[in-house]
């Protein structure tokens, strides 16, 4: 079930906020004090609520949680960046783990440990929100961007061994050449009837 939260300030909303969260107790405090900031929020409780959301109208802040039933936060996390690259996101979760708070990062997300106060919440997304955006031409999963940085650096490292290793190659491919067309012939087999194979 989807909620909508007309939580805007005598200020006036400044950015649009969605929470995707199933369990709705666990962040009420949260969107008040988001609202006490001037976010316009929405809430969402599944990831199919929360990608439906994106598509007709991207928040400019993605607040979600890390288990989402069959997906999670950041599955969501890389369909909201593709949808609105400068989108601020925030995944939380109550598992310490450092491989997953890593891939959060590596998607420009903030990782946070619940149970999370209100005013700590809003802390980590005014802090996402300041941090430079991402780029707008393309998002990256980690693995690919790993891939890119390990085929960067086990690339050749200067010049001198740039040519050290087209020479190697170079060489080999010569070889191999050489072997192709150098072969030597095969004598006929000849039968006990005289006759060539």
């Amino acid at each position: 079930m989807r909620h909508h939260f007309s939580l805007i300030s005598t200020g006036g909303a400044r950015h649009a906020a969605l929470i995707v969260e199933p369990a709705l107790s666990d962040i009420v405090h949260c969107v008040a004090a988001l609202d006490g900031e001037g976010f316009r929020v929405t809430v969402a409780a599944t990831y199919r609520e929360a990608r439906a959301l994106m598509t007709t109208q991207p928040p400019d802040v993605l607040i979600t949680e890390l288990r989402l039933g069959d997906y999670n936060g950041l599955q969501l996390v890389l369909r909201a960046r593709s949808l609105k690259p400068t989108l601020a996101p925030v995944v939380t979760s109550r598992v310490s783990d450092a491989v997953l708070q890593a891939e959060a990062v590596a998607m420009g997300a903030t990782y946070v440990l619940k149970p999370v106060t209100g005013p700590d919440l809003l802390a980590a997304v005014l802090r996402t929100l300041h941090r430079h955006p991402a780029r707008a031409d393309r998002i990256e999963p980690p693995f690919e961007r790993r891939s890119a940085e390990r085929r960067a650096t086990e690339g050749p490292a200067s010049p001198a061994q740039a040519v050290g290793y087209e020479r190697r190659h170079g060489e080999r491919r010569r070889a191999k050449r050489a072997h192709t067309t150098l072969r030597p012939a095969v004598a006929p087999f000849v039968s006990w009837n005289g006759r060539a194979h």
